[in-house]
Formats: structure tokens, C-alpha cells, sequence
């Protein structure tokens, strides 16, 4: 008896109690995203992700790596509103090599830590290739964003604060901005995720919402979360 009064009280003060919690989908919702920019797409996974939670605005994807670009761009092939563009973002327009791992995801421009060399044996490097990347702001100015509300989402390996930087002013068109940031350094020279915080509070950007995405069960100690940012200039 008493839940259903607790669930009708915090009806009535404009709560809801839900079994599921929002998501990244449910965020673009309500701020009315209208573009994505997937930067750090892999085979797409992510983009493949948000049209299940129903989002249909533009979508466009970033990666470097010549095979799995392959991929991502057949994956997208059969959706008119998703773009793939074969490039890396960073802060300087230029060559640079990047070290391909044993699995795609863990592909970096950095080096692996010793922690992720011991703990993950599928992100050893095979090989390296060199690969076109881009700044940000770069590639804005030849491919302006369509009209309406913006999402970027960074899933760079380590390489995260490169590719803020590389955004210059254009930092600014971007209602949210997601980024993966490890809470334990995974890559060599990898920034310090508070440090983001800090960079990103200093423009105008403050957290609302972050999501666990890596955890060490063996030492029962948080690697990685998604952490969402809200432009509040």
C-alpha cells in the first residue's frame, strides 16, 4: 500500500519512478539534439546504438582505420541521415600513425599503459598505420553543422583532450559534448580525467549526467566513465 502513495506523491511533484534509467537517447531528446557527431565511431556500434533508442537526426562518423572504416561505412550505407568520413580528429590537421589492436576498440594514437598491457591482452598493438586526421574546427568550416541542436561524443582511446582542442571556437555550436574519460590512466600520456572537467567547466561546459564504462572486477576498481556535458553558455 504504502509504494503506490510514494509513487503518486512523486507524480504529483513532477517525479517519475522508472525501472530504466535514461540514457544517452533520452538526454539528446531533451535538449532536441539534431545532429551527432561520432567521433571515434569504430564499426559504428554506437550510432547503430541510437537509431535503436529511436533517435532519426544526422549522424556523423569518424574513423580512421582503414579496414574498420570499411565496415562502418557498409554498416551506414542503408541510412540516408548517417555520414561516415574516413579521418581521426585531433588537434593538428596532419599524418599520424596509429597503433591498430589485436580489437579495434582499444586502437590508439597513444601507447597502452603497463595496466592495460598486463590486464588486456586483445588491445596489444599488431601493427600501426598511418591515417589522416583532422581538427575539429577544420573540418566544420568546409562541412557546416545542420540547422539545430548539436551532440558530439568523443570515444578516442586516451586521445580525447586532442580532439577538444582541435575544436577551437567551434567548441562552442555543441549543445552536449560526450567523452569517454578513464579514471585510471589506460594509455601512455593520457590526461587526467579531472582535468577535462576543469577544461571543459572553464568554458562554459558542466556535468549532467555520467555512466560507468569500464571496471577492473578483479580489483573491484572503476576504469572508465562516459561523462555528459551541458553547454551552458
Amino acid at each position: 500500500m504504502l509504494k503506490p502513495i510514494i509513487k503518486r506523491a512523486l507524480r504529483k511533484a513532477g517525479y517519475q519512478l522508472s525501472a530504466r534509467k535514461p540514457g544517452f537517447a533520452d538526454l539528446m531528446r531533451h535538449h532536441g539534439i539534431a545532429t551527432v557527431l561520432d567521433v571515434g565511431a569504430n564499426e559504428g556500434q554506437y550510432a547503430a546504438e541510437l537509431r535503436e533508442h529511436r533517435f532519426a537526426g544526422d549522424i556523423i562518423s569518424f574513423e580512421p582505420i582503414a579496414a574498420v572504416y570499411d565496415r562502418l561505412k557498409s554498416r551506414a550505407a542503408r541510412d540516408p541521415r548517417w555520414t561516415t568520413v574516413h579521418k581521426g580528429v585531433g588537434d593538428r590537421d596532419e599524418r599520424r600513425s596509429i597503433n591498430v589492436s589485436d580489437a579495434t576498440v582499444f586502437s590508439s594514437f597513444l601507447g597502452l599503459s603497463t595496466y592495460s598491457a598486463d590486464k588486456f591482452e586483445t588491445a596489444r598493438t599488431l601493427r600501426t598505420e598511418d591515417v589522416d586526421v583532422v581538427r575539429l574546427d577544420t573540418y566544420l568550416a568546409q562541412a557546416p553543422l545542420p540547422p539545430g541542436p548539436a551532440y558530439l561524443k568523443i570515444d578516442t582511446q586516451g586521445f580525447e583532450k586532442e580532439v577538444l582542442f582541435g575544436a577551437g571556437d567551434s567548441l562552442g555550436q555543441f549543445k552536449l559534448v560526450q567523452a569517454e574519460l578513464a579514471v585510471r590512466q589506460l594509455y601512455q600520456d593520457q590526461d587526467d580525467w579531472l582535468f577535462i572537467i576543469r577544461w571543459m567547466e572553464e568554458r562554459g561546459f558542466r556535468v549532467v549526467a555520467a555512466k560507468e564504462n569500464g571496471f577492473d572486477h578483479d580489483r573491484v576498481e572503476l576504469l572508465e566513465l562516459d561523462i555528459v556535458f551541458l553547454n551552458a553558455r
